[in-house]
């Protein structure tokens, strides 16, 4: 995968159409990204567009997709689900599709990884009941980490 830029992105740019062209017989090129940045790629070069024969568009994710790939990660480590923290999660779930840094399964994955630390924080801390110690409860999930406040400003 290569990140384009505006200092380097027009001349690997180049590069790659003129690659495309010399070995179109034996080169396949798979462009793929957020759409938004693939917007951008394709109104670097006017003709870029017009020389791919296939597009797959796929949907970001919803929260109730993101409940499932947590639950299923959560099910894996026998982790339970409060009801509060579920809804708690879903709330999360739709505010992180709003952030720029919205990255579908591992905004899941990191929000899963990122509760779990605070798990096991509030169980050594006394924040929550060791007899829970297996059961994912609301205060285990943080309202937005310090990355995601970061990249909201953007």
């Amino acid at each position: 995968a290569l990140a384009f830029d505006r200092t380097y992105g027009p001349e690997i740019l180049a590069l790659i159409l003129n690659a495309m062209e010399n070995y179109r017989n034996s080169l396949v090129i798979i462009f793929a990204g957020y759409k938004e940045e693939m917007k951008y790629l394709f109104a670097m070069n006017s003709g870029l567009q017009s020389r791919f024969g296939k597009y797959f568009f796929f949907e970001d994710y919803d929260q109730f997709q993101m409940m499932q790939i947590f639950t299923r990660m959560a099910d894996a480590k026998h982790f339970r689900i409060h009801p509060d923290a579920a809804k708690k999660l879903m709330q999360l779930f739709v505010w992180n599709k709003c952030l720029p840094s919205f990255a579908n399964g591992r905004t899941v994955r990191k929000i899963f990884e990122n509760t779990i630390n605070n798990h096991y924080y509030n169980l050594s801390t006394g924040r929550i009941d060791a007899e829970t110690d297996q059961l994912i409860m609301a205060e285990d999930i943080k309202e937005h980490s310090e990355e995601d406040n970061y990249f909201s400003s953007f």
